[in-house]
């Protein structure tokens, strides 16, 4: 068994400056840089930020900072202070996974475990799936959690997720609300999708956004976890606990959910479009 470990519990930096510079980093404020790739990695998480534009003035639409639900990985759009527009395309990743034995067996001979989960981050944050990656057996995900955890209560109804699973396609997903009301007025939208910013913005695993509902007459408002490209080296050491954030996610959001969808509920703050 070939293993390697990155860093040490106690300095999460030890090994990993080695590592990344072999691969090419090179140290910035906070950790290291590579082809518009910043990675800063912290005691509890490691933080990487592609440096991409949110889009200019001549774009056809607004910036959308849940726009990225049902892209493959763990990428999201999360409030950074000082960034431009406040907002910089995040994905972070627990710390424990660089600071224990890893067994390179599991992945391509010709990677090591570092430089499949930097080729994982780094093609994710493109959009693209590392090459030749395919999905972990779907009997083999499924022995991972109990068939119970996809089913949250949330509010005043009971929110039933799903395994995504295909060769090419690795995630979880809950609907929050299994169809956004044609009627809904634009300020309860508004509120609505301050909702799920704050939401992908606590829970680092989490992303949400909207997509069309089955019959794609409508849109669903939802919670989910793409692990899409995931190396075999860490992809049931992150699917365990990412589960466990989107169902935490899924209960925090499900009763404020349902209350800016029922027309029945009046309320003046919820008649303004939030600031």
């Amino acid at each position: 068994m070939n293993t390697a470990t990155w860093s040490s519990p106690t300095n999460p930096a030890a090994g990993s400056c080695e590592v990344l510079l072999s691969l090419g980093f090179a140290p910035a404020a906070g950790g290291y840089v590579r082809d518009g790739l910043s990675i800063c990695p912290g005691k509890d998480w490691w933080t990487f930020v592609h440096e991409t534009s949110r889009g200019g003035s001549q774009d056809a639409k607004p910036f959308d900072p849940l726009s990225l639900a049902g892209a493959p990985g763990l990428w999201k759009w999360l409030d950074h202070s000082g960034s431009i527009g406040g907002r910089r395309k995040c994905l972070v990743l627990p710390a424990s996974i660089f600071s224990q034995n890893i067994d390179e067996t599991l992945w391509d001979p010709g990677l090591t475990a570092a430089e499949a989960i930097i080729q994982w981050v780094q093609e994710t944050a493109a959009g693209r799936v590392p090459p030749g990656w395919r999905a972990p057996e779907r009997t083999v995900v499924e022995s991972w959690f109990d068939r119970a955890q996809l089913t949250v209560v949330a509010g005043t109804a009971l929110r039933q997720g799903e395994l995504l699973w295909e060769p090419e396609r690795f995630a979880l997903r809950f609907p929050i609300l299994p169809q956004v009301p044609e009627g809904l007025p634009p300020s309860r939208l508004a509120w609505l999708r301050v909702l799920l910013e704050e939401t992908q913005n606590r829970w680092q695993f989490v992303r949400c956004g909207f997509a069309p509902d089955a019959e794609g007459n409508g849109s669903i408002a939802l919670a989910e976890v793409d692990l899409t490209g995931v190396p075999p080296v860490v992809n049931e050491t992150l699917f365990v606990p990412a589960l466990e954030a989107l169902r935490f996610a899924v209960q925090w959001l499900g009763e404020p959910a349902d209350w800016l969808a029922d027309a029945e509920v009046v309320s003046e703050l919820l008649a303004v479009c939030p600031k």
